[in-house]
């Protein structure tokens, strides 16, 4: 449902009027990251849906149509370090009991199925990407908040 959300706003209209100044869309994405309240587990993951779709909406509205794939190939791959980050930081299965220990096990084993179809005219390559690291964010957000660093 989320990578089908996601989709849908990557894929929205935006302006194509050139902008007079450019966005720096992962500064701007880190400091709408930064205001997330942690201890709010649905609206966290909520506000990391609205700080994410709107980066990557920020790549036309903020740089224009022209330069919004290459914003979208550059994004992922500060997504991608990000996310690397997180994954890094999550606490080995074999120190977790439960359902936690559960979960993390299933993500580590799950293989990614996240479909992609880009809009004709879309390079595939930088769509589909752009969605996968995003989808793979997300979760390792929620994980990482689910985990709260208990064991």
């Amino acid at each position: 449902m989320r990578a089908l959300f996601i989709l849908a706003l990557i894929a929205s209209p935006a302006f194509s009027e050139q902008p007079t100044a450019k966005v720096d869309v992962a500064k701007w994405f880190d400091g709408c990251v930064a205001l997330v309240q942690e201890d709010h587990a649905g609206v966290a993951q909520e506000m990391d849906s609205i700080c994410l779709t709107t980066a990557v909406d920020f790549c036309a509205f903020g740089n224009g149509r022209s330069a919004e794939t290459a914003c979208w190939g550059a994004f992922t791959t500060v997504l991608q370090k990000r996310s690397d980050a997180l994954e890094a930081a999550l606490p080995d299965v074999k120190d977790l009991t439960g359902f936690r220990k559960t979960q993390l096990a299933r993500w580590k084993s799950e293989p990614d199925d996240t479909e992609c179809k880009p809009p004709k005219g879309v390079d595939a390559a930088i769509y589909c990407g752009l969605l996968q690291e995003s989808v793979r964010w997300s979760i390792l957000r929620g994980l990482r908040r689910y985990l709260g660093g208990q064991n």
